[in-house]
């Protein structure tokens, strides 16, 4: 019987990184990889940025974590994908987890124009950044398709785990102050406050502020069957989710009020 013999060049090694473009086009999804952030404090000083949905946590760390990523996809990040990224990576890939770094870490997506999201802020409650502790944020009930919409934007760009309380209109500033949380405000000022702003949600953007577009009415109807505020936003997510893949591959010409747009206006016929 003949023996069996493996030579180098015949063991194929599992993909160990992943690219920024091959990154950016899995994000703003349901399932989208779980990003971490091992940058020294030195270095996010430097530039307080973050990859949308990146959470932070020591490098020296990320062993306490790895039981809580067993079933997940894990991107680690650094500030330029080498030994920080790389080393956390291979550690969590040791502890059983699916992990992989990114290849030239934070330099490579900002020199990329990739959007980036101004995450320490100087009024209001500074959010939680970390990957263990959620970020808080409460909503008024009743809110309408652009306060939600801007809750999709949290949760999609900013933090996967966040926790939305959804209180009555009159005790929003109270409930804030209290629990130490921000209020989580219409779509387009928390675009502004992180500073992001891509072309994806520009039309998101545009289609949320039409008052006669396709998801306003689905939303008016969807508000009627469904009383529970935290129930109108799962459902809302999946939808944000197409619209925003849509955008990301659908031609330039193509626009949110033309009609081969999935909730724009109608074109006339």
């Amino acid at each position: 019987m003949a023996s069996s013999q493996f030579t180098a060049s015949q063991c194929i090694a599992s993909p160990i990184s992943v690219t920024v473009e091959d990154l950016s086009s899995r994000l703003a999804r349901a399932d989208a990889p779980v990003l971490i952030d091992v940058c020294i404090d030195a270095d996010f000083d430097a530039d307080p940025r973050l990859i949308p949905s990146a959470r932070k946590h020591p490098n020296s760390e990320i062993s306490d974590v790895a039981a809580d990523l067993k079933s997940k996809q894990v991107i680690i990040i650094c500030q330029k994908g080498l030994k920080l990224s790389q080393g956390a990576a291979a550690l969590l890939r040791a502890r059983g987890v699916n992990a992989r770094f990114l290849e030239g870490g934070n330099f490579a997506w900002r020199d990329a124009h990739l959007p980036l999201l101004a995450v320490r802020w100087t009024d209001g409650v500074q959010p939680s950044l970390g990957f263990i502790e959620a970020s808080r944020w409460v909503v008024p009930t009743s809110s309408g398709l652009p306060v939600l919409a801007a809750c999709w934007v949290l949760q999609r760009f900013f933090d996967p785990s966040a926790d939305f309380m959804f209180v009555e209109p009159d005790a929003v500033a109270d409930v804030a102050d209290r629990f130490e949380a921000n209020v989580a405000g219409e779509l387009n000022s928390v675009l502004e406050r992180f500073g992001i702003s891509t072309p994806e949600l520009d039309t998101i953007r545009t289609i949320v502020e039409d008052p006669k577009s396709d998801i306003q009415n689905w939303f008016t109807g969807l508000s009627h069957i469904v009383r529970d505020d935290r129930a109108r936003m799962d459902a809302l997510l999946p939808v944000l989710d197409a619209l925003t893949h849509w955008a990301r591959h659908s031609p330039p010409s193509r626009t949110p009020d033309s009609s081969t747009s999935p909730t724009g206006k109608r074109s006339a016929r």
